[in-house]
């Protein structure tokens, strides 16, 4: 978003919130609009407001996870998408947040389970992508590539795949 745009994002969002301050999914909106710009700890305080008013709301729990991870705070995220997985074993996001941080934990057959989870209900390539990362960091280059270039094919216009496949091919 431009920034005049994320302006009147914003003070449209914000209007809401008090024309309705109990609905849980203007504050989720809130929040990832401040994740686009940038502003993570605004995102979870958004998040948090729609988790104080529905503390089942999965999208909203899947975010704090998101954007705990992004702050690197493993144990927050963890407890958000341990949340997620308890409500809806099968949610793709919530698994592939919880393989990432078993991978930044070099519990590499945990994340593996993880992703195996997620792999049928996942959008195409975030899996891959998530995989990809695994085995760079298990040193296992030859398949890093192959799951990044899975990735990169479906999501090609994602940056975050694109280095990564620069990175394992270096």
């Amino acid at each position: 978003l431009k920034t005049d745009q994320f302006d009147l994002a914003e003070r449209t969002l914000n209007k809401a919130a008090a024309d309705r301050p109990n609905d849980p999914r203007i504050a989720v909106n809130l929040g990832t609009l401040y994740r686009t710009k940038g502003d993570f700890e605004q995102a979870i305080s958004s998040v948090r407001k729609a988790l104080a008013i529905d503390p089942n709301l999965i999208d909203a729990l899947v975010s704090l996870g998101e954007l705990e991870a992004i702050m690197g705070n493993e144990r927050a995220a963890s407890e958000a998408f341990e949340k997620v997985v308890e409500a809806r074993p099968g949610n793709p996001a919530a698994l592939i947040g919880l393989a990432k941080i078993s991978t930044t934990k070099r519990e590499f057959e945990r994340a593996l389970e993880l992703l195996q989870k997620a792999s049928s209900k996942a959008r195409k390539g975030r899996v891959e992508l998530a995989r990809g990362e695994l085995e760079l960091r298990r040193y296992s280059s030859e398949e890093a590539i192959r799951q990044l270039e899975i990735a990169v094919k479906a999501m090609p216009s994602d940056p975050m795949t694109h280095a990564l496949l620069g990175d394992a091919l270096a």
